[in-house]
C-alpha cells in the first residue's frame, strides 16, 4: 500500500508493491519485537507461533533498518521454490503489459538468479 506524506505529497511505495514477500515482511516485523531465544533469524508462521512466548518480547522499542528487511526478503526469495516466485513474477509483469510465454524457461531463469 502507498503512503502519502500529507504536508510534502510526497508517495512512499509499500512493501508489497516494492517486491517484498508477505513471509519475509512477517518474519521482519515479528524479530522487530521478539526473538526465540535461538541465533535463527528466519522462521516460517508456524516456527513463530511455536516459539513464541512473552519473556522473549522487548522491553525497548524497536528500531527499523531497511536493510535487513531487504536481507529478509532476500533470504525468503532464496528458499522459495522457483514455481511460486515465478507466479509472483509473471503476475507482477503482466500488470505492466509484458507477457511470459515460456513457464519453464522463466523458472530455470529464477533458479539461476534468486541467490543473487
Amino acid at each position: 500500500m502507498d503512503w502519502q506524506d500529507p504536508k510534502t505529497k510526497e508517495i512512499t511505495k509499500g512493501f508489497k508493491e516494492l517486491g517484498f514477500m508477505p513471509e519475509a515482511f512477517l518474519n521482519m516485523l515479528a524479530m522487530l519485537g521478539w526473538n526465540p531465544g535461538t541465533e535463527q533469524e528466519i522462521l516460517s508462521l508456524n516456527e513463530m507461533a511455536a516459539a513464541f512466548s512473552m519473556e522473549r518480547v522487548h522491553k525497548s522499542g524497536a528500531k527499523f533498518d531497511y536493510e535487513k528487511a531487504k536481507w529478509f526478503n532476500h533470504e525468503w526469495i532464496k528458499k522459495t521454490e522457483a514455481k511460486k516466485l515465478s507466479d509472483l513474477i509473471v503476475k507482477n509483469f503482466q500488470s505492466t503489459g509484458l507477457v511470459i510465454n515460456n513457464d519453464n524457461y522463466t523458472e530455470k531463469v529464477i533458479d539461476l538468479i534468486k541467490e543473487r
